[in-house]
């Protein structure tokens, strides 16, 4: 047996033990989904951010989604390509966003927030 199997095996026992078989099910699923497809989760949590601006800088828009504590540390996920909008990598940190669509921001391989801009 491949190691990687045996992983999955033992974590679906584990959830299994602790929660019920449905949610194991549900969570294997859904890593399948994230981690080996690299898709977007079904359940991804959406932040209306209120502007009047017309732009957005990016490290501001990752620290007011709860993506990181401060614009220093968003800043170096950016530089590190940790940081992706709409699934293009964006690793400028000066980068400045539009605000007139709502978009997906995916910050390191597991969290996500969809961005609505309401003016």
């Amino acid at each position: 047996m491949h190691p990687r199997d045996a992983k999955k095996r033992l974590a679906f026992e584990i959830t299994e033990r602790f929660w019920d078989k449905e949610s194991a099910l549900r969570a294997q699923e859904r890593f399948e989904r994230v981690f080996v497809k690299k898709d977007i989760p079904q359940d991804v949590e959406t932040l209306t951010v209120e502007t009047t601006d017309e732009r957005i800088w990016l490290p501001r828009l990752i620290t007011m989604a709860g993506l990181s504590k401060s614009n220093s540390e968003a800043i170096r996920l950016i530089r590190q390509g940790g940081v992706r909008v709409d699934g293009k990598r964006i690793t400028d940190h000066t980068t400045e966003l539009s605000t007139t669509s709502p978009l997906l921001l995916q910050v390191g391989k597991r969290r996500f927030k969809r961005i609505v801009f309401k003016k």
